[in-house]
């Protein structure tokens, strides 16, 4: 597995943190917090777009059962709510908690809740997802599209940070037949991305480990083994065979080690 749902290598960090800061928020503002908008125009959009972007959002991150559920719920949101007014007080916290969840599991797939890191982040949303829905049911929904905005904002910057102010130390993993050095570099840099490879000795500079992967030609039956979940950090990578012999199962493992070992 080379790529998680929570990022994509096919998207330049430059566009992701655009797109997430800026664009993301008034989409999914409109999709999500648009049935709670004082405006019927919004609303009667907002109640047709939600299950439709539920089922693409989900198809192929899930079983089908639990697309069938999440679309049961985001049809629940257009069943139930038709005016605040006239909603009824005990189905009004069930479409707030429904509406909050499916916002929270469509930025994530099944796999990813192997971890307990992906549960706090995915409780996180879920928060998130109330306090914009209590903002746009007192004030409005640009508020909360503002609100969502500053808060995808800091948080991407966070990210950027982190992956420019990196630990540059070089590691040094392997065994008694490997030799492997590496380390962190800044997404932003001035040096050239290159591979080199011969019978003995791989050297990779200045790239993330799916493109390193890609132009290693590492055979699609290794490739399987491989999981990558941050497809966003650059490394240079150093790897010597003592026996003079550098397999394609040796190279995959390295790559599967600083992984590993990096998962964000």
């Amino acid at each position: 597995m080379l790529n998680s749902s929570r990022s994509s290598q096919d998207v330049p960090f430059a566009l992701l943190l655009i797109f997430g800061a800026f664009i993301a928020p008034v989409i999914e503002e409109f999709i999500f917090r648009g049935i709670f908008a004082k405006s019927k125009v919004l609303k009667s959009i907002a109640l047709v777009v939600l299950p439709v972007s539920v089922f693409f959002y989900t198809r192929g991150n899930y079983n089908f059962m639990v697309v069938g559920l999440l679309i049961l719920m985001a049809l629940g949101n257009l069943l139930l709510y038709k005016n605040i007014d006239r909603t009824p007080r005990y189905l009004l916290p069930l479409l707030i908690i429904s509406n909050a969840a499916i916002f929270s599991l469509i930025h994530y797939q099944a796999s990813d809740f192997t971890s307990m890191g992906t549960a706090v982040f995915a409780l996180s949303q879920f928060a998130f997802a109330l306090v914009c829905i209590w903002i746009t049911l007192n004030y409005n929904l640009v508020k909360a599209i503002l609100v969502h905005t500053i808060y995808n904002t800091v948080l991407f910057s966070i990210f950027f940070l982190g992956y420019q102010f990196v630990d540059d130390s070089v590691v040094h993993i392997g065994g008694e037949a490997l030799k492997v050095d590496y380390e962190k570099v800044p997404i932003l840099n001035t040096l050239p991305s290159q591979v080199t490879r011969d019978s003995a000795l791989v050297e990779i500079k200045d790239m993330n480990l799916v493109d390193a992967v890609t132009y290693l030609y590492i055979p699609d039956s290794l490739k399987s083994g491989i999981k990558i979940s941050d497809t966003y950090q650059r490394y240079n990578i150093t790897i010597s065979s003592k026996s003079k012999i550098l397999s394609d199962r040796d190279i995959a493992w390295v790559i599967n080690k600083i992984a590993a070992d990096n998962q964000q």
